[in-house]
């Protein structure tokens, strides 16, 4: 429970620097696919706020 009251307290830090934050209790389920160069990210949720 501690880790995620960290992960919520930074995620407006993240935002700032342009970072996309995904939160599994929000979003739902992440997939993160890479080539190495590249990667794409769909989240269940991914309109959630």
């Amino acid at each position: 429970m501690h880790i995620r009251l960290l992960l919520l307290k930074s995620t407006p830090e993240l935002k700032a620097v342009g970072a996309k934050v995904f939160i599994t209790g929000i979003h739902g389920w992440v997939r993160v696919v890479s080539d190495g160069k590249r990667s794409t990210v769909t989240a269940q949720h991914p309109d959630a706020k």
